[in-house]
């Protein structure tokens, strides 16, 4: 007798503006990368879509098919990227541009979550 597997699953929030809504920014950049990293293989586009924009990303669909660019209106060394979902109804965007977004994300961190100012060990 075989042994059934139990199927792998994601310890992921739902991700959505209203379950995310009462963190501060530096709360939604942790949830979102941590959903963005455990889905890498299987995020849908609109996920990807909705992560970016829950960063205040201005997301746009671009002119051919499922292809999508980002940029954020408050990151003056940030020119924007972009990302590409394939064919169908809210398909899987492949792997790589899942990455890339993580990697972007990553490059910004202080952006989002900015180091705790420490006072002077002296207390001045």
């Amino acid at each position: 007798m075989i042994a059934s597997v139990p199927k792998k699953t994601h310890n992921q929030a739902n991700l959505t503006p209203q379950a995310v809504s009462n963190s501060d920014l530096s709360g939604k950049y942790r949830m979102v990368l941590a959903h963005l990293r455990a889905g890498i293989k299987s995020i849908k586009c609109n996920k990807l879509v909705t992560a970016l924009k829950i960063l205040e990303y201005d997301v746009r669909k671009g002119s051919s098919g499922n292809h999508y660019s980002y940029s954020h209106p408050q990151m003056k060394d940030f020119h924007g990227s972009s990302f590409d979902c394939g064919h169908g109804k809210n398909p899987n965007p492949l792997p790589v541009y899942i990455k890339n977004v993580i990697k972007t994300l990553e490059s910004h961190a202080d952006f989002f979550d900015p180091p705790k100012s420490e006072g002077n060990e002296n207390g001045v």
